[in-house]
């Protein structure tokens, strides 16, 4: 199931408070969802965020979960991003509501966990150098700079595949 990216982000926020005693930035956070995003293609055939990366000049940026943590600058993230307003049908006409998240499968909260435990603790710069990777560049030379999953999944599948031979 795709979930926003800013409730992808929160994940990683709070494995930040918890684990790292210190929160994450938020370059750091923009990869760590990407990567997120990219390894779950690969080991699970699924997209885990909703919406579209585009290739910028350090990396895939989520220009919602962009426009979210841009008040953080390159400062740390201090507290989780607000996810949103939705609005909703009743009976009684239509209000908003806040978003409601779905609970995460155990193989999303796999990847998450994964990818925190192997990248968050990546210099946020060498982070963004890791996410330029062949989807990005192939992004990079198209007029719209979007990422499509297939690629990013065909990067990420390669990348599985040399480390099991």
């Amino acid at each position: 199931m795709k979930h926003s990216a800013r409730y992808i982000a929160n994940q990683f926020i709070k494995h930040g408070f918890e684990k790292l005693d210190r929160p994450l930035t938020a370059l750091s956070v923009m990869k760590l969802v990407y990567l997120a995003h990219a390894w779950n293609l690969a080991w699970y055939d699924q997209p885990l965020v909703e919406g579209r990366f585009e290739a910028w000049k350090l990396g895939p940026v989520h220009i919602d979960l962009r426009s979210a943590t841009r008040p953080y600058g390159a400062e740390p993230i201090t507290e989780l991003l607000e996810l949103g307003f939705e609005r909703v049908r009743t009976d009684r006409g239509a209000r908003w509501q806040r978003v409601k998240a779905p609970p995460l499968t155990d193989e999303e909260n796999d990847t998450i966990y994964s990818v925190f435990d192997n990248y968050a603790r990546t210099n946020p710069i060498e982070l963004a150098y890791l996410t330029h990777d062949e989807a990005w560049r192939k992004a990079r030379r198209r007029r719209n700079k979007v990422l499509k999953d297939p690629e990013i999944q065909k990067c990420y599948q390669a990348k599985l595949d040399r480390e099991a031979s």
